[in-house]
């Protein structure tokens, strides 16, 4: 688990060694268990019709890693999102959201920053108490 006093975006991906832009990726703190933030999670994709395709749990550190696909758009040519799942503290787990564009793409629509607004939206959704970190 990571300590408790790394409070800020940034400190938490740094400590989780995963790379995070904070203008265009989103971190959030979910008050509820590890496995039940999971559950929250998943149904967060399916609410913004995106398909699961990989799940895994790292046995060293105990984060979940979800990549999911969504499809095209006239905005994109699809996206592919990554979550890291993080047990923070008692009854507490972070998520840090990530959108990247497939393919190439002549003009940023703007669809990743969508996404994780859109995912947001969805995690707000379920009832439990959500705090966007920046």
């Amino acid at each position: 688990m990571l300590p408790i006093k790394m409070i800020s975006a940034l400190a938490i991906a740094k400590a989780a060694g995963v790379d995070y832009n904070p203008k265009c990726d989103g971190l959030f703190r979910v008050s509820c268990n590890f496995h039940e933030t999971l559950a929250i999670v998943q149904n967060s994709l399916k609410g913004i019709k995106a398909k699961t395709k990989d799940l895994s749990i790292d046995p060293n550190t105990g984060y979940a890693y979800i990549v999911a696909k969504r499809g095209m758009s006239w905005k994109s040519n699809g996206e592919k999102l990554e979550m890291i799942v993080i047990p923070f503290e008692e009854g507490k787990t972070s998520v840090i959201f990530k959108s990247k564009s497939i393919g190439l793409t002549s003009i940023d629509w703007g669809k990743n920053k969508e996404n994780v607004e859109r995912f947001s939206m969805e995690l707000m959704k379920s009832g439990v108490s959500i705090a966007t970190i920046k």
